[in-house]
């Protein structure tokens, strides 16, 4: 959306990224349609390999080679310790009249590495200290950063930005005869699905008529997403609809009246600020940084245990009005993550780094 927005505007965007999408290596016609869409900015699909590894996620490497024989005033690039963070540092290093804005994305778990490790922290924090801004989503992260050595003055803070003006629009109008609840997401433990499993069976066994469960993601852990589908599909009334084109999102938020973020990490809980913007209430992990946004019985409830979950849906269950009033305070609540309050923060850092190289 950032590349989009930023092109629409009048920059020359060229988006470089790989053909890897959900866990697989596809060919790049598979993304026509999708990178027509954020036209008028260009994107180039690079040569794209993925290396396994046994106790660790995959290593996903592309080659940009366009980056280095292109002229660029700026490279944005996004992943602490990711392949495009170290590609964007060689590009700085070479060229002395590009600057390189870096989003610092990194999770607790990231972070803790780097402070037990030192030969961790020196390897993944070359590209942070090469780059001339920091771009971070929370003050947690801005924290993190800070905690391992990098110059506060160069970390912003920029709260992600959500389709707001679209997602708005969607109604939250409820059908008292019938309230969905649903969950979007990668079917895998860190997003905690797991925890989903009994609340979202009892209620179901004891609304049959009056709940609609929806699931939609993609199951990279096939084990693990068949042992909570399996179980949640022996009722007639849940449905799984699988991995969501980008263009589907919004038929979920329209579906759902209840959105679960049960994850035991997030480093930004996309999900949870679409489904605010949407009007939908959240039931979510009390974690940061999705307790940041969430104020607990006002826009949304936070959950220290699974039995809330249960609890929660239940309380909304049998006070539609409170869910209604949840689901409008949530919209108002995330306002300020709409991408035309964002996009001018990110013009701001933008211009001030190409100053420097003017001058």
């Amino acid at each position: 959306m950032l590349t989009y927005l930023l092109a629409k505007k009048g920059y020359d965007v060229l988006a470089i990224s790989s053909t890897y999408l959900d866990g697989k290596l596809v060919k790049k016609k598979f993304f026509y349609r999708w990178d027509k869409n954020v036209f008028p900015a260009r994107v180039v699909r690079c040569k794209t390999i993925k290396i396994e590894r046994v106790y660790s996620p995959p290593l996903i490497l592309f080659f940009p080679v366009t980056m280095f024989f292109q002229k660029f005033s700026l490279i944005h690039v996004h992943g602490v310790g990711s392949f495009s963070s170290f590609t964007g540092m060689l590009a700085r290093l070479l060229f002395r009249n590009v600057r390189l804005v870096l989003t610092a994305d990194m999770d607790l778990s990231t972070f803790l590495r780097m402070k037990k490790s030192l030969l961790y922290k020196r390897i993944m924090s070359l590209p942070l200290k090469v780059a001339d801004a920091l771009i971070v989503f929370t003050n947690r992260e801005k924290g993190f950063l800070v905690e391992i050595g990098m110059n506060e003055r160069k970390i912003h803070v920029i709260p992600m930005g959500v389709r707001f003006d679209n997602l708005s629009r969607i109604s939250n109008r409820l059908d008292s005869d019938e309230i969905v609840l649903g969950f979007l997401g990668k079917i895998q433990r860190v997003k905690g699905v797991h925890r989903l499993a009994e609340p979202i069976l009892r209620i179901m066994d004891e609304y049959p008529q009056k709940v609609k469960v929806v699931f939609a993601g993609p199951s990279q852990d096939a084990d693990y997403a068949s042992s909570i589908i399996g179980r949640l599909s022996k009722f007639s009334n849940f449905e799984y609809w699988g991995p969501l084109p980008l263009g589907s999102v919004d038929n979920f938020f329209r579906r759902c009246d209840i959105v679960f973020v049960p994850s035991l990490s997030e480093s930004f809980s996309a999900v949870s600020l679409e489904a605010m913007a949407a009007g939908k209430c959240v039931i979510a992990s009390n974690i940061s940084p999705i307790n940041k946004f969430i104020e607990h019985g006002k826009s949304g409830f936070l959950v220290d245990n699974d039995e809330q979950f249960y609890e929660y849906t239940k309380l909304l269950l049998n006070n539609p009005n409170l869910l209604k009033k949840i689901g409008r305070s949530a919209r108002k609540k995330v306002a300020c993550h709409a991408w035309v309050e964002v996009i001018c923060k990110f013009e701001s850092i933008y211009e001030h780094l190409l100053e420097t190289v003017r001058k």
